[in-house]
């Protein structure tokens, strides 16, 4: 099966935008919410702001200069390094998320 680079350029705006959008809701709305929320959704934008930069690694891993899905290319070397890249950019990323979450439950029953 042949690589349609086109489809994953979109996929990968689209992530962008979508970021980009949760970043602006995050900035516009988060002026009225109470002090204990607050910590915990800036705790959760970190943990997105990781999770699109493991996404951004991804993307080394998977096309040039690593290209794992093109042996031929491949160069395995930097597709390794950059994979325990990925893996720690997204256990901060679900450490931070979860963190914001337990702040948001903690702040809720107060």
């Amino acid at each position: 099966m042949e690589i349609i680079s086109w489809f994953f350029g979109i996929m990968g705006f689209l992530l962008v935008i979508f970021f980009l959008g949760t970043v602006w809701y995050w900035m516009k709305y988060n002026k009225v919410e109470e002090s204990g929320l607050k910590a915990a959704e800036k705790w959760k934008i970190i943990g997105y702001l990781f999770m699109i930069i493991g996404i951004w690694f991804i993307c080394g891993v998977l096309g040039p200069p690593g290209t794992v899905l093109r042996p031929e290319r491949s160069y395995l070397k930097s597709a390794i390094s950059m994979s325990y890249m990925v893996m720690i950019f997204f256990v901060l990323g679900f450490l931070s998320i979860f963190i914001g979450q337990y702040k948001a439950y903690k702040s809720k029953q107060k």
